[in-house]
C-alpha cells in the first residue's frame, strides 16, 4: 500500500486539471506518454533508469517547471514525432528556464537513443550528450531559445550527427564533438561552438550544407585552443564572425557581410570558396601553421585578406575590388602573396591596394610578383538559380532556362542548387546578351530542363555581386501592347487576364512584376491557369510566381518548354489572386515586363 499513494495521488491530481498529466520520479518500467494525454507537466527530475524504455508520441506537449530534466541513465529514449506534428519540450512557466535533457549513461554500448521531428525551447542545454557514451544522431529538430541548444563535452571517441534541423536565438546552438548536415542557423550568439574531429576522421566536426545567417559566431572557439571544422558547400550570411577557428578545411562556401571578420585561421585549407562584402574577407593567423589559401574569389570586402603572420600558402586567389585594401599585413616579416590574381597587370595599382611596409615602416614587405593569369571573373562563376547571372534570383531568371531548354554542356564539378557561387567551364551555346549557358543549369548536371527551376525556387531574391546586364536585343518586329483586365471576383479571389493586342510573333516566354498599392498579397494565395489561352497548353508550359518578401508584388514567369513558340493575339493566360471582397480600392501595375521570343 505504501507504494501505491503517490500514485493514486498523482493520478487525481491530474485528474483535477483535466488537460494535464503530471510526471516525476524514475521510470522503472517501459512507458509511453500518449498524446491523449498529453500535455505532461515534469514537476520533478524524471530518470529513465538502466534497461527501461520512455517513449513519447508524435504530437505530444511535454511542459518543465524551473530546473527540471528528463535524464537517461543507462535506459532508451524513442522521442521521434511526425512532420506536422511534432513533439514539443517547453517551459511550463514563461520567463522561466528547465534544465533540459540529459544523457548520464554509464555503461558503453547501452545508450538507445532516438529523436526526430521535435521542439526544444527555453531550456539551459536542450540536450546534453556529456556523458562517456552517446553516438547518435537526430533529425528534423528545432532548437529555439535556449541558453545552449545540443552539447557533447563527453569523452572518448563518440559522434552526434544532426540533419536537417534548425537553431534559432539561442545563446549557442550546438557545441562539441559533433556534425551537422543541411541545418539552418539564425540570431545564435554561437551557431556551432567548439566543434572538434580526431585526427580529421570523417565522423566530427563536419557543417555541410549549412546556412548561417545573423549570429555573432557563425562556427567557432569559445574558451578553448583546438578546434577543427570541415565546412563544406555552406552559406554565411551577415554575422559578426562568421568562421572563427583554429583549424578548418573550408570548400565551395560563401561568406559574405560579416560585420568583423569572415573566416579567421592558424591552419587547414581554404579553397574554391567566395568572400565578399566583409568587413575582413580572410584573416590568417600570428602563427599559420599548414596553412593553404588557394582558388578563392575575394571581392568587395572591407580588406580582401590580413595576414597577421608570415608563413601561409595564399596562391591562385582571385583578390579584387576590395574597398579599403586588396590585402594588409600586420607583421614586420615579409609576407608572398606571389600568383595571386589582382585584377590588374599594373604594378603600381596592384601595390596601391595593399597595406604593407611601404605605407608602414613597422612592417615587412609583401611581394605579388609573380601576378597570376588564372584570373576566375567574378561574372564568370555560376549561381545556382541565378540563370541569366543578373546578381538576383527572380522570375526572369525563368526565361532564361526556358531559352536553353534542353541544352547539355559540362557539368560542375560540385552539383546541386544551395546558393554557393561556383567555378563551371563555359558551354558553347550563349544567350544573346553574350552570357553563357551554363549560368542556366542551374543545378549544375549538365542539361537545362526543367529540374533548373528548383534552384529559382529555393533561392528567391538572394543576391550576389557579381552580376552582369541580362538585356537582351531588342526584336525588329512590331510591338505588341501588353494589359490586365479583371475577368471577375468571386468572394476575396479577383480573377486577371494578361492580354496582348497586336500579335507576338514566336513567343517563348514572359515575365513581369505585379505591385498592388493598397492591398496586401497573402503568401500562396494565387494561381495561373491557360483558360481561354492561345499560347498555352498543358504539359506544354511552365509558370512561376512567388510573393517578393514582405511586399505586395508578385513576382510572374511563365516560358513554353519542350515544343516549338507560337504566335498569336487575345489571352496569354489568367492569374487569380486573394483579394478580400470588401477591399474595392487598389491600384495595381506591371513592372519589368520581360517578352522573349
Amino acid at each position: 500500500m505504501k507504494s501505491l499513494l503517490p500514485l493514486l495521488s498523482m493520478l487525481f491530481l491530474g485528474f483535477s486539471l483535466a488537460s494535464q498529466t503530471q510526471v516525476s520520479g524514475g521510470i522503472f518500467q517501459n512507458t509511453v506518454w500518449t498524446q491523449a494525454n498529453s500535455p505532461y507537466l515534469v514537476t520533478g527530475d524524471v530518470v529513465i533508469f538502466p534497461d527501461q524504455r520512455l517513449t513519447i508520441e508524435p504530437g505530444v506537449e511535454v511542459r518543465f517547471t524551473p530546473g527540471a530534466k528528463l535524464e537517461i541513465r543507462d535506459g532508451e529514449l524513442f522521442a521521434d514525432g511526425e512532420s506536422g506534428n511534432p513533439i514539443i519540450f517547453t517551459a511550463d512557466t514563461v520567463g522561466t528556464t528547465w534544465a533540459g535533457i540529459w544523457n548520464n549513461n554509464v555503461e558503453p554500448d547501452s545508450f538507445v537513443f532516438s529523436m526526430s521531428h521535435f521542439i526544444i525551447e527555453f531550456a539551459d542545454t536542450g540536450i546534453d550528450f556529456g556523458a562517456e557514451y552517446a553516438s547518435t544522431s537526430i533529425s528534423n529538430a528545432e532548437f529555439r531559445f535556449n541558453g545552449r541548444g545540443i552539447y557533447d563535452g563527453g569523452q572518448g571517441y563518440h559522434w552526434i550527427s544532426v540533419y536537417d534541423s534548425q537553431f534559432t536565438e539561442n545563446g549557442v546552438g550546438m557545441e562539441g564533438r559533433m556534425s551537422v548536415w543541411n541545418s539552418r542557423f539564425d540570431g545564435n550568439g554561437t551557431g556551432f561552438a567548439n566543434p572538434l574531429s580526431f585526427q580529421n576522421v570523417s565522423a566530427g566536426g563536419r557543417v555541410i550544407n549549412c546556412v548561417f545567417d545573423n549570429n555573432e559566431i557563425g562556427v567557432g572557439t569559445i574558451g578553448q585552443i583546438i578546434t577543427y571544422a570541415n565546412i563544406q558547400n555552406s552559406q554565411f550570411n551577415y554575422n559578426e564572425k562568421a568562421v572563427y577557428l583554429y583549424w578548418t578545411d573550408t570548400e565551395n562556401t560563401t561568406i559574405s557581410n560579416s560585420t568583423e571578420v569572415g573566416l579567421f585561421l592558424q591552419k587547414g585549407t581554404v579553397t574554391n570558396s567566395d568572400f565578399n562584402a566583409n568587413k575582413i574577407g580572410i584573416q590568417t593567423s600570428l602563427y599559420p601553421y599548414e596553412l593553404y589559401v588557394t582558388n578563392n574569389q575575394i571581392n568587395q570586402n572591407e580588406t580582401g585578406i590580413q595576414v597577421d603572420g608570415a608563413g601561409a600558402f595564399i596562391s591562385e586567389n582571385t583578390i579584387c575590388n576590395n574597398t579599403l585594401f586588396n590585402a594588409s599585413i600586420t607583421t614586420e616579416e615579409a609576407v608572398d602573396l606571389t600568383n595571386n590574381c589582382w585584377c590588374s597587370t599594373d604594378a603600381n595599382a596592384i601595390g596601391a591596394g595593399i597595406f604593407d611596409a611601404y605605407d608602414d615602416v613597422s612592417l615587412g614587405i609583401v611581394t605579388f610578383d609573380p601576378v597570376s593569369s588564372n584570373c576566375s571573373a567574378p561574372s564568370a562563376r555560376v549561381h545556382p538559380g541565378d540563370a541569366n547571372n543578373d546578381g538576383r534570383v527572380n522570375g526572369r531568371d525563368v526565361l532564361f532556362v526556358g531559352m536553353m531548354d534542353g541544352t547539355e554542356g559540362a557539368p560542375r564539378d560540385v552539383q546541386g542548387t544551395e546558393w554557393v557561387s561556383h567555378d563551371a567551364t563555359d558551354w558553347q551555346e550563349i544567350f544573346l546578351n553574350e552570357v553563357n549557358a551554363k549560368h542556366a543549369d542551374t543545378d549544375g548536371n549538365g542539361l537545362v530542363d526543367i529540374d533548373d527551376i528548383q534552384a529559382i525556387e529555393e533561392n528567391f531574391s538572394l543576391t550576389h555581386e557579381d552580376g552582369v546586364d541580362d538585356d537582351l536585343p531588342l526584336s525588329d518586329q512590331e510591338g505588341a501592347s501588353i494589359y490586365l483586365e479583371r475577368v471577375s471576383q468571386e468572394g476575396d479571389y479577383t480573377e486577371f487576364a494578361i492580354m496582348n493586342e497586336g500579335a507576338i510573333q514566336d513567343l517563348r516566354g514572359i515575365s513581369f512584376r505585379l505591385v498592388f498599392d493598397g492591398v496586401d498579397v497573402q503568401e500562396d494565395s494565387y494561381a495561373l491557369s491557360e483558360t481561354d489561352s492561345w499560347w498555352l497548353s498543358e504539359g506544354q508550359n511552365l509558370s512561376f510566381s512567388r510573393k517578393e518578401n514582405e511586399v505586395a508584388v508578385l513576382d510572374v514567369a511563365v516560358a513554353k518548354l519542350g515544343v516549338a513558340p507560337a504566335t498569336g493575339a487575345g489571352t496569354l493566360f489568367r492569374l487569380n489572386v486573394m483579394i478580400p471582397e470588401a477591399i474595392t480600392d487598389y491600384e495595381l501595375r506591371m513592372e519589368d515586363l520581360m517578352i522573349v521570343n
